[in-house]
């Protein structure tokens, strides 16, 4: 990361101006020569700085024989999980809050949240390489559960504990088709990771009331030689691209009316948001259809 500092300012040998695409002199040029200005002058030697690093970065993994985490800070779990569980209650009273009780107890609930990086990590490589096993197009992405979504969750479930939620890391594997879903989980029962399996859920065969299809697997993590992050659980999610543009359609029209419809709640239009979402989901393979209403010529 040096070297990429180092390539980025502007008293670096190799860049006698600041390397930014904002202080490229684009004069009077069309939109296509912009954009090729800013390759040229921008992106190209950055991504040769980056290069450069990956290559430092690739030498040092090597000289790692015993396998530990190499010059990277991964943040490790600083508090008990009775701790953890008190902070966010203490954080679901909001409104009666001090500025350092919010602050003692968000400390807390972000370490528990960022504690589950390391773990992410370790899934979404392994994840990476055997959804291209199952489908040489797949798509696989992550995501650490938001503090604003955590504590949705914990105030819509009040039985749930902050340390036996089981998403809060998240790695998703979009796939060309539902044999490839079930590929790729085939693959992971059968292979021989140390981890533990937690749960299996299948929602292809029993969707979710919101229309929701999917599989997913719980998986607690587990290591014989890095112990620090043991028994953290990351939820490792399969889809389909169809089923991946559903399950966004509904998080946007949920994000849209301000309504929990991903979790099978709210209301539209006087009718319960599962009606809705359950009663188009019944019928996936009939397109959905429309009317336009032209105006007719009236004297």
């Amino acid at each position: 990361m040096n070297k990429l500092r180092k390539a980025l300012s502007p008293e670096s040998g190799g860049c006698t101006k600041p390397f930014s695409p904002f202080n490229i002199d684009l004069g009077n040029r069309t939109t296509p020569q912009i954009n090729s200005v800013i390759a040229r002058e921008f992106i190209i030697p950055l991504f040769s700085v980056i290069r450069g690093c990956n290559g430092e970065w690739q030498e040092c993994k090597k000289a790692c024989k015993d396998q530990r985490i190499c010059n990277m800070d991964w943040i490790t779990p600083e508090y008990d999980r009775a701790e953890v569980n008190a902070a966010a209650k203490v954080l679901l009273k909001n409104h009666s809050l001090s500025d350092e009780e919010h602050q003692w107890a968000s400390d807390i609930v972000n370490n528990w949240r960022y504690a589950h990086n390391y773990p992410l990590n370790t899934f979404k490589v392994t994840l990476r390489s055997y959804a291209k096993k199952a489908s040489p197009n797949a798509i696989v992405a992550e995501r650490r559960k938001r503090l604003e979504s955590i504590l949705f969750k914990l105030d819509r479930e009040p039985k749930m504990q902050l340390s036996q939620m089981q998403d809060i890391a998240g790695c998703r594997a979009i796939v060309d088709s539902k044999a490839g879903v079930y590929r790729l989980l085939e693959i992971y029962k059968k292979s021989n990771l140390k981890h533990k399996l937690h749960r299996v859920r299948d929602y292809i065969h029993n969707p979710k009331a919101s229309g929701y299809r999917g599989v997913h697997m719980i998986y607690k993590y587990n290591s014989d030689k890095i112990k620090t992050w043991n028994n953290l659980k990351v939820e490792l999610q399969i889809r389909t691209q169809l089923q991946h543009v559903w399950a966004t359609a509904v998080e946007t029209v949920g994000a849209f009316t301000r309504q929990a419809l991903k979790s099978s709640m709210g209301k539209l239009n006087g009718c319960g948001s599962s009606h809705l979402w359950v009663r188009i989901s019944r019928e996936p393979r009939k397109p959905l259809s429309y009317q336009t209403h032209r105006p007719t010529n009236q004297s």
